[in-house]
C-alpha cells in the first residue's frame, strides 16, 4: 500500500485546481475505506476544512441519461446535486466506467475548469474546489477506460487483500 498512500498524499497536496484521481482495485479491496482515510489526511493536513463534506456516489445506472446526469450532478431548482454537496470537500465516484463516455467527458470538463453556460450561473460553480476520486474495478476492459485514464492527474492502484502483508489487512 505504500505506493498507493504516497500517490494519494500527493493528490491531496496537489497545488492547483481540482485534482482528479483514478483508483483501480478489485472489488472488496477497501476503496471506500481508503478514500475515507485520504479524506481524514486531507482534513488533518489543512487542505480541507474540519467540517468539509465527504460524498460517495455509485455511478451504476446513470448510463447515457443526460437529464438524470444533470440532475444528479448539478442539481435542480429544489435539490442540490452531488457536486454542490461535495464542494469544498472530497467526492468518491464509484464505478465511473458505468457512466457513458459523453457524461464522463462533461463531468471531467467541469472538474478541469471548463467554463460553459450549460453548468448554470449558481455562485458555487464559479470557483469550484473539490478533491475527486474515481474508482473502477480492475476487471474493466482497458478500451472503456482510455478517455478517463488520459484525463486523470493521479492513478492509484490498490492491491488485493491477499497481496497485502498481514498488518495492512
Amino acid at each position: 500500500l505504500k505506493e498507493a498512500i504516497a500517490s494519494a498524499k500527493a493528490a491531496v497536496l496537489y497545488p492547483e485546481g481540482n485534482p482528479t484521481n483514478l483508483i483501480t482495485a478489485q472489488e472488496g479491496s477497501g476503496v471506500g475505506y481508503f478514500a475515507k482515510t485520504v479524506f481524514q489526511f486531507a482534513a488533518a493536513s489543512g487542505k480541507l476544512k474540519s467540517k468539509a463534506p465527504f460524498v460517495i456516489w455509485d455511478c451504476k445506472g446513470i448510463s447515457d441519461d443526460q437529464e438524470r446526469f444533470q440532475e444528479i450532478f448539478f442539481g435542480s431548482e429544489s435539490k442540490e446535486g452531488i457536486l454542490q454537496q461535495a464542494c469544498g470537500g472530497m467526492l468518491l465516484l464509484k464505478n465511473i466506467n458505468q457512466m457513458s463516455g459523453r457524461n464522463q467527458d462533461l463531468l471531467l470538463s467541469f472538474l478541469h475548469g471548463e467554463k460553459s453556460s450549460r453548468w448554470g450561473k449558481d455562485e458555487w460553480l464559479s470557483d469550484y474546489r473539490c478533491i475527486v476520486f474515481f474508482s473502477v474495478s480492475e476487471s474493466v476492459e482497458k478500451h472503456s477506460m482510455d478517455m478517463i485514464n488520459g484525463r486523470m492527474d493521479f492513478r492509484i492502484h490498490l492491491p488485493t487483500l491477499k497481496e497485502r502483508p498481514m498488518e495492512e489487512r
